[in-house]
Parts: C-alpha cells; sequence; structure tokens
C-alpha cells in the first residue's frame, strides 16, 4: 500500500526546544513523506501535521519511542504528551 495519509500530531507538555527537535525527528522517520509544523505556544498543544506512506498506528508507535505518551489516538490524528527526554538517542 502505497498510499499518502495526513496524520494530526498534538503533543502536549512540550517545551519550544523540543518542538524544534521534534521536527527534525519527525523527517528523519522511516515512511514519514512530509512534516508541516502547525504552531506552538505555551500551555497549549504542540502541532504538525505528518504525511506518511503508513498509518498512524504504526506512527504513533515510532512517537513513543521517542519518548511521548499517547493520550488519545484514532485513525488520522494523534494526541501525546512529554512524559521524557524528547529525542534521547544513545
Amino acid at each position: 500500500m502505497n498510499n499518502e495519509g495526513l496524520t494530526l500530531v498534538l503533543v502536549n507538555n512540550l517545551a519550544y526546544s523540543d518542538y524544534s527537535k521534534l521536527t527534525g525527528e519527525l523527517k528523519n522517520m522511516r515512511r514519514v513523506t512530509h512534516v508541516f509544523p502547525r504552531g506552538w505556544e505555551k500551555d497549549t498543544p504542540a502541532v504538525y501535521d505528518i504525511k506518511t506512506k503508513g498509518n498512524a498506528e504504526d506512527l504513533a508507535a515510532r512517537l513513543e519511542a521517542l519518548g511521548l505518551e499517547i493520550i488519545r489516538f484514532s485513525m488520522n490524528k494523534i494526541e501525546l504528551k512529554k512524559t521524557k527526554t524528547v529525542m534521547k538517542r544513545e
């Protein structure tokens, strides 16, 4: 299945420095074709539109691996919150 899908991603509790880092990490994820950062504001969820060749469930699993906890999930929307250092690579 090579169809691209668009997923709205909302991330709570994300500092601006992590917003920028997460944008870069998303762009480097396998099967992600485009990342559209839509906005960041203190105490509100950061917003991204992400175009992938996979499905939202696959994307959600990858986001969890970056230190984000899933709060809500549907086929075209994922809401997460930062629970530890985002993108901590060993």
